[in-house]
């Protein structure tokens, strides 16, 4: 299913960033309430001051990304655990759940077939439907590609890595990087669009011949989650 750069923007069915933020907050509430953890204690494994930490549980500040992610790691937890176990990513039925790569894709994101330890995500069947190889990938914030922290579905199968769909967006190999990129055919190189750059030719990078592509598309993006 390609995937056209409009859609990369679309509001998406399933959870969205704002409310994994909310559900951060909530559950930690609940362990302050239920006495598993202390703001003091909190606030100092996050290196945040216990007073904005206070704020942020009464709803009277706001939570930047940064402090959800020293929040996350006080707790060591991942965004998975903010999605209860009874929703799904996408939420039609019927649906199928597909295992999450212990890898990502961005800038400092690296590549990896490995699962996550019988973590899944849950995806409607009409998304899994045409893939042979599905999984889901860990975005990072990219601004050349406009990507958000989150989720993607991918197809690691062989035809998604021909990269014959120039409307689909690829996860690339780049210096030891995992990248999002278009792929573009050249008669002497192949090129890797950005969102940013998507307009203007002259602007992108020129990287492989096409007898290269097995090592460089690692996997096609289907949807963002």
């Amino acid at each position: 299913m390609p995937l056209f750069p409009e859609e990369i923007y679309r509001k998406p069915p399933g959870p969205l960033f704002s409310g994994l933020r909310d559900r951060l907050i909530e559950r930690l509430r609940e362990q302050v309430r239920n006495g598993s953890v202390t703001e003091r204690g909190l606030a100092r494994k996050a290196r945040l001051s216990q007073s904005h930490l206070h704020n942020v549980l009464k709803g009277i500040r706001t939570l930047s990304d940064a402090s959800a992610d020293a929040l996350l790691g006080a707790m060591s937890w991942s965004v998975l655990d903010l999605i209860p176990p009874d929703k799904t990513a996408l939420g039609a039925e019927p649906s199928a759940g597909v295992p999450v790569l212990s890898g990502a894709a961005g800038p400092g994101g690296v590549w990896s077939e490995d699962i996550q330890s019988e973590q899944s995500l849950t995806i409607s069947c009409q998304f899994l439907a045409t893939l042979t190889a599905a999984a889901a990938l860990r975005v990072l914030p990219d601004p050349e590609m406009r990507t958000l922290p989150g989720f993607a579905l991918v197809d690691r199968g062989r035809e998604s890595r021909a990269a014959r769909d120039g409307s689909s967006v690829y996860v690339v190999a780049r210096e030891g990087a995992a990248m999002l990129r278009y792929v573009r055919f050249g008669r002497e190189a192949v090129y890797l669009p950005t969102v940013a750059n998507l307009s203007r030719p002259l602007e992108w990078e020129g990287v492989a011949r096409p007898a290269d592509m097995p090592g460089l598309v690692l996997a096609r993006v289907c949807t963002y989650l």
